[in-house]
């Protein structure tokens, strides 16, 4: 960072050594980092000593404590740099005289990772070298207690700094914070977070201004310590850059920042933080659940023989990270220059063509998110066997090889792009790329319990699914926690369902019986259910089923109380019990006539609920009273007779309900291919058959305007030749105007309030552009849209 007199450098000769100087207001930070040592005659070791500025400010900090005699030992094999680091030594002395201070010094002409040390030291101070070595080179085979995967000479520096550590010894480094996560680290991070106890860490937020004075782009971060085994408090400061000016402190514990696999958080911001502690004690993740993330197979260079960036005869998608696209499926093919295609000879590199969720590996930290990851669905791009994966893709699997659900992948996908996800991995991950093995870490916090899952290992958990499908339960009732919760109450464990019984059961008794007799929950976690999920059960599961009259609560107990019991009801009991017999059939049959499942009375409650009654183009239904519905109503009786000549409503959603009005063959038909899934539907869509343009209208009350990623997120919806347009509406032009610098080129503007004029927002026609030409635009557009 701070490059002396007498050296001169190029950036490519430090870059070959991973040569980088510390700039002087950096070394004093670092030696503010160390405490009191409590002793008056102290060792040092300064690895990696460049110029010996580290020690220099190392001696200022240990004037302010009673310190009579000091050693110090710098290593540094770099021959030109050795006249500096003398002279550094000669002003050292100098200031140990002035306040009566016994120095002595040597330095270590040598490679410090290969010498032959047998001192420790009391405070080990470096700035080691950052640079990726062999896992053949002698550095890394004298230190292969510490390597896997590809060696970095930084973080052997810090492990064989700690080896030479004195017990209650100290330890400041400044190095890249790619340690602190992922498996080519795990060594060398493991042995430091159980060697020593942190105190200090800092992280520089802006890695382009950390190492300015260098011309290099680096994450670094600074952390102290003390080997010892007593808790501590770890201080966290976050600065811009090596200024040190209007920086965040921030105080943890241990625990809060180191997790069950060993990784070292480094929240940056209380958005972090919360996610972190929201995840906190987490013990399941992914991985626990039987799902593996893998690194896409398609190295291009080791490939090219079978790519093609146009389609040939025999050949299958390429799925590289431009096709991923922030909360829309799959985009395939994008015309970027790159290949997009892959030949189906290539059978070596490429995967069953499958459910999945792709998530890119290389996402700058400056990107508004860091997880940027889409649902893959088979036969959606095109209907072959096998597709290529390139090597900057995750990709989703199980672990047995059993295929995804789509339901499985589009709720993965989702729950991947919260916030708390991508703020969670903006703490936890060490380096610019998402690895397959950092999301196989992520946590995940319960709520697969709450998916459904298409075969369990338990017959009778298959039939009780079934069985609740059966009746009309919606999803939510006959997930994994229903499931086993259906079989505790019925006490049956294997297929005999005549011998199902009718007994009270409380929510104390159905834990137990499934903890016994499904442990780890099914095998779907590593653990089973804690005493204090009985709130879970009975609210989420017993009470609904009580409510569609196939269970009965316990007579004259409180709900809440431990004592009370929950048994199914002698009519459902006796449907069961014909399970797996011939009478099943006509029993279910029978039942359904007399009892209106679960699903339709969930949605007679939401209707009583709403109250704005529309009629449009034949259809009548209401809406349930709030602003954003009010703004509906007037995009369906204000907007479209005004700007459509013939309009036919293809989707409204409501907020209780997502499909209020949905005419899926007719989108199918115009290429609108929404599937099961209407979440990236915007409010409204209308089809003018007067121009044979579908319009795509959002209501925006707090948030919703059509910002470029929304439109490609409706764009991978559509496959048709008809014109389209999206319309942002408000109810008001002070609203409007409040998101304006937001609002995509191209899109159009309605305001409710002004109900009889429209804008345009820039091109060169006023409604309407081919599929074609909004593709292709859009990638120039952001340009545009971030310049706004």
């Amino acid at each position: 960072m701070r490059e002396t007199n007498t050296v001169k450098k190029s950036r490519q000769e430090k870059k070959q050594i991973g040569q980088f100087f510390t700039d002087p207001r950096t070394a004093a930070y670092m030696a503010s980092c160390i405490e009191n040592p409590q002793k008056q005659t102290l060792s040092v070791l300064d690895m990696g000593a460049g110029d010996g500025i580290l020690s220099l400010a190392l001696i200022r900090r240990l004037l302010a404590f009673p310190v009579k005699e000091l050693t110090v030992t710098l290593a540094e094999n770099d021959l030109l740099i050795l006249p500096a680091l003398i002279d550094t030594v000669n002003t050292m002395d100098m200031l140990c005289r002035e306040h009566h201070i016994r120095l002595h010094t040597r330095i270590l002409a040598v490679d410090y990772l290969l010498a032959d040390d047998d001192q420790e030291y009391d405070i080990v101070i470096a700035n080691p070298p950052y640079r990726k070595i062999r896992k053949d080179a002698p550095e890394a085979v004298h230190m292969a207690a510490y390597v896997s995967g590809q060696p970095n000479l930084y973080a052997l520096f810090m492990a064989k700094g700690i080896e030479h550590l004195k017990e209650n010894g100290q330890v400041v480094y400044i190095v890249p914070r790619s340690w602190t996560s992922g498996l080519y680290y795990q060594k060398v991070r493991n042995f430091l977070l159980q060697s020593i106890r942190l105190s200090r860490l800092l992280v520089f937020s802006d890695r382009t201004l950390a190492f300015s004075c260098e011309d290099v782009l680096q994450e670094t971060m600074i952390l102290a310590g003390r080997k010892t085994r007593e808790p501590s408090r770890i201080r966290l400061d976050i600065y811009k850059d090596c200024s040190f000016q209007d920086g965040t402190r921030f105080f943890f514990s241990d625990d809060e920042l180191i997790t069950k696999d060993g990784i070292l958080c480094l929240p940056e911001n209380e958005s972090q933080i919360k996610a972190l502690r929201k995840f906190s004690g987490q013990m399941s993740d992914f991985g626990s659940y039987g799902y593996v993330f893998r690194t896409g197979p398609v190295v291009e260079f080791r490939n090219r023989e079978y790519l093609s960036e146009e389609e040939r005869p025999g050949d299958v998608p390429l799925i590289r990270g431009i096709n991923i696209q922030m909360g829309a499926s799959i985009l395939f093919p994008i015309r970027t220059g790159k290949n997009q295609y892959i030949s189906s000879k290539a059978e070596s590199v490429l995967i069953p063509n499958q459910n999945t969720v792709m998530v890119r590996r290389l996402v700058p930290k400056e990107s508004p998110r860091r997880m940027i990851a889409a649902p893959y669905f088979s036969g959606r791009e095109k209907e072959t066997d096998a597709i290529g994966v390139e090597n900057h893709v995750n990709y989703l699997t199980r672990a047995d090889g059993t295929p995804l659900s789509a339901f499985e992948v589009k709720w993965m996908s989702d729950l991947l792009q919260t916030e708390d996800y991508d703020q969670y991995f903006r703490a936890t991950g060490g380096s610019t790329q998402i690895n397959a093995s950092d999301l196989n870490h992520l946590p995940l916090r319960g709520e697969p319990m709450k998916r459904n899952v298409e075969q369990y290992a338990y017959p009778c958990l298959n039939d009780a699914r079934d069985i609740l499908r059966a009746i009309g339960m919606p999803e939510t009732l006959y997930n994994p926690r229903c499931v086993m919760t259906f079989c505790a109450c019925a006490e049956v464990t294997d297929e005999k369902w005549k011998r199902m019984s009718e007994a009270y059961h409380t929510t104390h008794d159905i834990i137990g019986f499934i903890n016994e007799h499904f442990p780890n929950k099914a095998g779907l976690d590593k653990q089973g259910y804690q005493p204090n999920s009985r709130e879970t059960f009975r609210d989420e599961t017993l009470h609904c089923w009580v409510n569609a009259a196939i269970m009965e609560a316990r007579p004259g107990i409180p709900t809440n109380s431990s004592e009370n019991g929950y048994r199914f009801t002698a009519e459902f009991a006796a449907l069961v019990r014909t399970y797996h017999t011939e009478d099943w059939e006509d029993q279910l049959s029978a039942f359904r006539a007399t009892h209106e499942d679960y699903k339709t009375q969930l949605k007679q409650v939401k209707a009583l609920a709403k109250g704005y009654p529309v009629s449009f183009g034949g259809q009548t239904f209401e809406l349930k009273r709030n602003k954003h519905n009010r703004l509906q109503k007037l995009i369906l009786e204000e907007f479209a007779p005004r700007f459509a000549k013939d309009p036919e409503l293809l989707y409204i959603g409501d907020a209780t309900d997502r499909d209020l009005v949905i005419d899926r063959d007719r989108m199918q038909e115009l290429g609108i291919h929404v599937f099961d899934d209407v979440s990236i539907l915007p409010d409204v869509v209308l089809y003018d058959k007067g121009t044979n343009r579908i319009l795509f209208v959002e209501a925006y009350s707090s948030t919703g305007e059509f910002t470029l990623d929304r439109v490609k997120q409706v764009l991978s919806l559509c496959e048709t030749t008809c014109e389209l347009s999206f319309i942002t509406a408000f109810e008001t032009t002070r609203k409007m105007l409040s998101v304006y610098p937001h609002i995509a080129w191209d899109t159009d503007i309605w305001v409710a309030e002004d109900a009889s004029h429209m804008t345009h927002k820039n091109g060169d026609r006023f409604l309407g552009r081919t599929l074609e030409s909004l593709v292709s635009s859009t990638d120039s557009d952001s340009d545009k849209e971030s310049h706004t």
